[in-house]
């Protein structure tokens, strides 16, 4: 279940992570939430790249992330 978006990081950070850059930089974000999207064959909420690399390592959130999962 998902979409999968086939592109390479520089697309990736003009088009989608500088809405995150925003949200944390100016709104003081301290969690995100992934959803069940992929980045090309790996799920977002799994992606090291995405997960520690950009949001922890460079945006400096310190707090979780979770998945945007709901069953019942």
């Amino acid at each position: 279940m998902g979409v999968n978006t086939w592109l390479n990081e520089q697309t990736a950070r003009e088009a989608y992570l500088e809405v995150a850059d925003k949200a944390v930089v100016d709104g003081g974000s301290w969690c995100t939430m992934s959803g069940f999207n992929r980045w090309g064959a790996t799920w977002c909420g799994k992606y090291e790249n995405l997960q520690t690399g950009y949001l922890r390592d460079e945006l400096g959130i310190r707090g979780m992330s979770i998945t945007d999962y709901s069953g019942g």
